[in-house]
């Protein structure tokens, strides 16, 4: 997976996809136990051997490879964590600045309407006891904390 598509995938995607590679990560070390529990298993007779010597050449030889394969997995193991690190690092760079843009719109949003309703008070020749904020005690003057998923999420840091 390129940088590029893993951008466009979702925070539930990039989950699914750490999930999967857990999964795969417990499937393969299981297989690998496995292995290593049929290789312990086996019995070298000297017959197909030759000679003690060459048997000790062989399983050095099949360790070595063990070894390298285990050391190539984990190597990629390691780089599938840090991509999905990079992208967790830019969804949540990327929701921050969504909530800030969100909440600038609210405030200019609420701006106008306020602005709005003192153009129609004026308009219709009400005059107002007490400005907006006091008037409308019971509206909040932040933006509530998103609830749910959002919630959670803006909270864990």
């Amino acid at each position: 997976m390129t940088g590029n598509d893993a951008k466009k995938l979702r925070r539930a995607e990039l989950l699914e996809l750490l999930i999967e590679q857990t999964e795969e990560n417990q499937r393969l070390a299981k297989k690998n136990r496995q292995l290593e529990e049929k290789l312990a298993q086996r019995v070298i007779t000297l017959e197909e051997s030759g000679s003690i010597a060459e048997a000790a050449l062989s399983l050095s030889n099949v360790f070595a490879q063990a070894q390298d394969a285990a050391d190539r997995y984990l190597q990629s193991i390691r780089q599938k964590e840090e991509e999905a690190r990079q992208l967790l690092r830019q969804t949540e760079q990327a929701c921050e600045q969504l909530l800030q843009k969100t909440r600038a719109d609210c405030q200019e949003l609420e701006r106008q309407t306020r602005s709005a309703c003192e153009k129609q008070l004026a308009e219709a020749g009400v005059q107002q006891s007490a400005p907006a904020e006091e008037a409308a005690p019971d509206l909040p003057q932040q933006p509530e904390e998103p609830r749910g998923f959002m919630g959670r999420f803006l909270n864990r840091r």
